[in-house]
Formats: C-alpha cells, structure tokens, sequence
C-alpha cells in the first residue's frame, strides 16, 4: 500500500548528513482511486534531523493499543486520506493477515509501526508480499524511525525467502529502498508508476496484483 507517515527519514539519512544539511521531512498526500493514497515528501531545514537510536522488534497483543494510537495520530493530519489506516491493520491483524509486524520503541515507548500483509498475483505467483500501513508518531518523525523500520522489514522478508514485495508510493523516494514501477505488475485503479515492486529473486512474476479484503476496512 501507499501508506508512508514520513517517519521513513532516508532523505535525513542518506542526503542530510552526507550533504551536511540539518534536513527533516514534511509530509503531502494525493489519493488515488478508492482505496490507496500516495505520500510525497518534501525536505526542509530541521533541529529534529539526528536519527534516533531505536530498538525495533515484532509485536505483540501487548502493543496493540499503542499501535492504534501510533498510527491514529500519524495520519491525523494528513489530506486526502480515509483515515482508515488503524482499522485496515486491526483487520489484518484479525484476519490472521499480518505476514510481518514490527515496531520502534524509543525510551521505552512504541512511536512507530510497520504492517507488511500478502498480495495475490494473476499468474499464480506465491510468496510477495504488501507494506503498509507504515507509520511514526508525529513528533518523532524526520528522526529515520521510518527508514529503519522499512529496511528491517525488508530485510525480514528476504531472510524468510520471500519472493518480493510492492507498495503504491512515490517513485522517487521509495526507489532509494529498491522499488522500482514494473509494467509486467498491474494494480487496478492505481497510475502504473506510482506501483512498485523489489524482487528478491530472479524470478519476475506477471499479472495482476490483488491485496487482502482487510484492506477495505473502514471501523
């Protein structure tokens, strides 16, 4: 999916320090379709650019709360979505539908969430995967939360041998993690750039691209 609260500071990480700027992300939102959003983000100058030094590990039933409340307040401001994202990762998450879910403790508090669920693909390729809703408290975002929840949960995916991974997002930020626009992948109702895949494998699956009925869910 497309949901990316900035939290995933690579442009801190990879530009900012590198280029020596003090730079943090502000987020924009553009929906596409019914039922995806893409995030685009924009750099500016910032005292909050230093990454934070986090712990990230899987939930659990403990987290929950927290959880919901994470991903609340990290799209709370953010135009052009439903706001349906804490449903969308309770329902996966009742429906058995979590494939991978991870969060950042910062001082003994959650502040960010990945959720990574199964997609289907028309020509029967199995083992891909869906990230997102991906979020980060407001007032820990442009630390690299983000960032480092995403690679970790990449990295996961390719240490259980999974075959690849897409989201719906901005082209030029989520290439910097390896997604590139794949015109052998389809996802009805999204721009074909704007659909991105990282295979894991050399294997390059076609068709059509199906994410998990949860996605629609709305309380």
């Amino acid at each position: 999916m497309a949901w990316a609260v900035e939290a995933m500071s690579t442009f801190v990480d990879s530009e900012g320090h590198e280029s020596g700027l003090d730079c943090g992300i502000n987020l924009q939102a553009a929906q596409i379709g019914s039922r995806f959003s893409i995030y685009y983000f924009s750099v500016h100058k910032s005292e909050k650019s230093v990454p934070l030094k986090i712990s990230i590990r899987p939930e659990t039933a403990a987290d929950i709360a927290a959880i919901e409340k994470v991903t609340t307040s990290a799209f709370l401001n953010a135009p052009h979505t439903s706001h349906t994202e804490q449903f969308i990762v309770n329902a996966l998450r009742k429906a058995g539908k979590l494939t991978l879910a991870l969060v950042a403790e910062f001082e003994g508090a959650v502040v960010g969430h990945v959720a990574v669920s199964p997609v289907s693909i028309s020509d029967g390729t199995t083992g891909w995967f869906g990230l997102g809703p991906i979020s980060v408290t407001p007032e820990h975002q442009g630390r690299g939360v983000g960032s480092q929840l995403m690679r970790e949960a990449l990295r996961i995916l390719r240490e259980r041998g999974a075959g690849g991974c897409v989201l719906v997002g901005e082209p030029a930020y989520y290439g910097r993690f390896g997604f590139r626009a794949d015109p052998n992948l389809v996802l009805p109702g999204v721009p074909p750039e704007y659909f991105q895949a990282v295979s894991f494998k050399s294997s390059q699956p076609r068709g059509v691209v199906s994410y998990d009925a949860a996605l629609d869910a709305r309380d």
